[in-house]
């Protein structure tokens, strides 16, 4: 007892309940009274019930301090969105190589050349072109439009780019592959399979932001 004949009180602050009842079970007596608090939020709380007391605050941690929930939503997120931008590149990837394939299966009907023109793209090598052709097509009295010369990326030096476009002129008659299942799609060119540039563009975004979950995780206090 102290001067006043009252006991003081002990805080326990640990996120561990087994720790704080096993330093209970050791303090608690006819000296002390025990408080627990699971973090330092709710020992803030409970201190302001013992104001004007004698008090005693101990802070006991035993391990390492909890995770931070917040911590744990943002690396989940960034897991998640992760997997998501990966597995959607990838199945880009693989449907881009799947249609160039299926393609040397496709019948051809007669299509004319609407526009020709080289585009030119930045990429983190220097500048890149590619051939935008546009043409008009009909199936089974549909008229449909179309804009692929071959299937993947295809980008590459100007004197490529331009040979593409010179090959299909605007007003020029051409063959058009289309897929009988879903005649929209189509190509100028069978069974030419590149890479899909947004497939390419997803799937580093996916592994990126994956690596800045695990920094985030295992580095991030």
């Amino acid at each position: 007892m102290n001067e006043a004949g009252r006991k003081k009180t002990v805080f326990v602050i640990d996120d561990d309940a087994a720790t704080r009842l096993s330093f209970r079970a050791i303090l608690e007596g006819p000296l002390y009274d025990v408080v627990e608090a699971k973090d330092g939020r709710d020992a803030l709380i409970l201190w302001g019930a013992f104001a004007g007391s004698t008090i005693y605050l101990s802070c006991i941690t035993g391990g390492e301090p909890a995770a931070s929930p917040d911590k744990a939503l943002y690396v989940g997120g960034l897991v998640t969105l992760g997997f998501a931008c990966l597995l959607g590149g990838l199945w880009l990837i693989r449907r881009v190589r799947a249609l160039a394939a299926a393609s040397l299966r496709w019948p051809v009907v007669a299509g004319v050349v609407k526009s020709s023109e080289v585009a030119a793209f930045r990429s983190k090598g220097g500048k890149q072109f590619m051939a935008k052709v546009a043409y008009d097509y009909t199936v089974d009295s549909a008229p449909f439009s179309g804009d692929t010369v071959r299937f993947g990326n295809h980008a590459g030096a100007l004197a490529k780019a331009e040979a593409d476009a010179a090959k299909y002129p605007a007003g020029a008659p051409v063959e058009v592959f289309y897929d009988p299942a879903k005649p929209q799609t189509s190509t100028l060119e069978a069974g030419q399979g590149g890479l899909s540039v947004w497939g390419l563009v997803l799937a580093s975004m996916g592994g990126a932001l994956t690596a800045l979950a695990v920094i985030v995780y295992f580095i991030v206090e």
